[in-house]
C-alpha cells in the first residue's frame, strides 16, 4: 500500500514487542501454524468471511425478531416472551438480548 501511494512506512517499536499479544500470534503463533498447514492465513480469512456473512444473516433474523418478542419497555428494564426468545435459534436469540443491552 505504502508502495503504491508513494509513502514512506513507519513501524513502530511497540509492533515488535511480544508481551502485546497480537504481536505474539503474529511472530510466534502463525508461523508454527503454517507449519502444520502452509494455508492457515487463507484458511483463517476464508472462516472470517463466512462468520461475518453469518453475522449479518443473524443480526437481521434479530432485527426482525425483536419487537414481537418485546413485552415491555421502561427506563432500566426490557421484558420479553421468553417462549419468543426459546423458540429461536440460540443465535439469534443471543444477538436479541445483545441489541436489548446496548
Amino acid at each position: 500500500y505504502c508502495a503504491a501511494c508513494g509513502l514512506s512506512p513507519r513501524e513502530d517499536a511497540t509492533n515488535r514487542d511480544e508481551r502485546f499479544r497480537r504481536n505474539w500470534v503474529r511472530h510466534r503463533l502463525i508461523p508454527l501454524l503454517e507449519e502444520a498447514n502452509p494455508q492457515i492465513r487463507r484458511s483463517v480469512l476464508h472462516l472470517a468471511e463466512l462468520a461475518r456473512a453469518a453475522d449479518r444473516i443473524v443480526t437481521r433474523m434479530a432485527d426482525a425478531a425483536y419487537l414481537p418478542a418485546l413485552t415491555e419497555v421502561r427506563p432500566g428494564h426490557i421484558a420479553f416472551k421468553l417462549e419468543a426468545l426459546a423458540d429461536e435459534n440460540p443465535a439469534v436469540a443471543f444477538a436479541i438480548l445483545r441489541r436489548a443491552m446496548e
